[in-house]
């Protein structure tokens, strides 16, 4: 259809939104557009196309244009006409779009074909008509338009004193501390946050996790809109590591992330960790680099990045965001000290000195950082072995060195990879001197160092982590410049290793 023919059908309804070019608001625009698709009387199969052409179509404008100003907008305008079709246009200021240069992939022979250019074929498909428009200096447009079977959009009015008690149900939210009675409704928000893939499996399990909220192993912050749970942040104790508390499951409802929701929970947060009820010395989390999201929250927190995890987890079904099924997830230790460190020294080979300062002052650890070995050896190398089947990682924790440490590390990491385990984190004690020659060692195991894991006021470990899977440094998003910094010398470490 021209843009003739289209002014001669009378427009029925037409909405828009802007967004920056920023992978977290694809979601945002889906949801958007699908409920809009809804209300205009789509069935399920056309929305579903509808939506499959705009994600396939926005991801690929979004990777098309990564060096994209803060300030520049993707406008998404939809628009029902008179005759039941449904046109969305994007209006793009990246780079030109050469169809020419889009692979044509044929499904009849997908070995051959070029996935470069599987999205087209998928987007065109899912839609009765796409269109790249060049429009000169006004940039790319691109249209989506398909026809539906029964179109039925009515306007419906709220009177002004309906519109104003929805309008104050919708933003009032209050906070308070989950009771064992909440377990079910938390389980209902962790399947709308993640669905079956969020790694603590007791959030999955009403009466255990009522039992550890009663008992106080769980302490689970809650944000309601009207008496509904639309968010939680969780903090996890136990009598066995009372210096520290492990604080996770973020989640805010979908229908509610562009709400002020975030906001009141990121207070009650604040406030918890303020007061520090527990009495711990430190809170940490480990957050998923596959947005910033979570990031975000934690650096208002103010919580600093110490460590990145390559690898430790499944892939979690995050709601509105695209993670690839076959890619383990990799995190970012950070974490907040309530009680200031009181370490006088730090060992830690020289070579890691550089990225890790930063963050070690930022944390507020003073301690001088050394790169001092032991010449002092006990009987036996020792370990504790804390194995995550689920995740099909481990964690050893180094207690004791003997002289012949890296042969007892080695056979470590062999009888955990026999038995399934993917990644194995070696926590060596960084408040001792440090093993003969570690950095060399830990890569001949193809261990490589990732940071630093405080667990109380005086005791830090290094962390090393040894991999059975090849690590895609492009997948890890971070929103701290630290990390950032962190990640580059991470990647340089791992592209040393892989040479050795």
């Amino acid at each position: 259809m021209n843009d003739m023919d289209k002014d001669e059908i009378q427009q029925h309804l037409a909405a828009h939104v802007e967004v920056p070019y920023d992978i977290q608001f694809i979601a945002v625009v889906l949801d958007w557009a699908t409920e809009i698709v809804k209300i205009a009387g789509g069935e399920k199969d056309e929305s579903e196309g509808i939506r499959l052409a705009l994600e396939e179509t926005l991801v690929f404008i979004f990777k098309s244009y990564p060096d994209a100003e803060d300030w520049e907008l993707v406008r998404v305008t939809l628009q029902l006409l008179m005759d039941g079709q449904v046109e969305i246009s994007l209006s793009n200021a990246g780079p030109p779009v050469h169809m020419d240069k889009i692979p044509t992939y044929d499904p009849t022979t997908p070995a051959e074909s070029n996935l470069g250019g599987l999205w087209h074929f998928l987007a065109e498909k899912s839609v009765d008509d796409l269109e790249f428009k060049n429009l000169g200096m006004d940039g790319w447009r691109v249209y989506i338009r398909k026809k539906l079977a029964n179109h039925a959009y009515e306007k419906m009015l709220l009177t002004p004193a309906e519109s104003m008690q929805e309008a104050k149900k919708k933003f009032k939210f209050t906070t308070r501390v989950a009771t064992p009675d909440d377990a079910a409704a938390l389980i209902d928000l962790t399947y709308d946050t993640y669905r079956y893939s969020y790694p603590d499996d007791e959030f999955y399990h009403k009466s255990r996790l009522a039992k550890d909220i009663s008992e106080g192993k769980l302490i689970c912050l809650l944000v309601e809109s009207d008496g509904v749970i639309v968010g939680n942040s969780t903090y996890s104790f136990s009598k066995e590591s009372p210096t520290y508390s492990c604080s996770g499951a973020l989640m805010i409802r979908p229908e509610f992330r562009t709400t002020r929701a975030i906001i009141f929970l990121l207070r009650e947060i604040c406030s918890f960790m303020a007061d520090n009820p527990i009495q711990v010395d430190l809170f940490y989390a480990n957050i998923v680099t596959a947005h910033k999201a979570s990031q975000k929250v934690s650096e208002k927190g103010g919580s600093t990045p110490l460590a990145l995890l390559l690898s430790i987890g499944t892939p979690a079904d995050y709601q509105g965001l695209k993670v690839q099924i076959d890619q383990r997830e990799h995190f970012l230790l950070c974490a907040m000290m309530a009680t200031p460190p009181t370490m006088d020294r730090l060992y830690l080979p020289e070579k890691h000195h550089r990225v890790m300062s930063p963050m070690l002052n930022r944390f507020g650890c003073r301690a001088e950082l050394i790169e001092t070995y032991t010449t002092t050896f006990a009987d036996s190398t020792t370990f504790d072995t804390d194995e995550d089947p689920l995740e099909r990682t481990a964690y050893v924790t180094v207690k004791t060195i003997s002289e012949d440490w890296i042969n007892k590390f080695r056979q470590k990491k062999f009888f955990l990879f026999a038995n399934g385990i993917k990644v194995a984190l070696f926590l060596v004690p960084a408040w001792e001197e440090l093993p003969p020659d570690l950095e060399n060692k830990m890569g001949q195991l193809n261990a490589i160092f990732t940071g630093v894991k405080p667990i109380s006021v005086s005791k830090f470990y290094l962390v090393y982590i040894a991999l059975t899977y090849a690590v895609d440094f492009e997948s890890i998003n971070l929103h701290d410049p630290l990390a950032e910094n962190l990640k580059t010398h991470v990647q340089k470490l791992y592209s040393e290793m892989l040479e050795m």
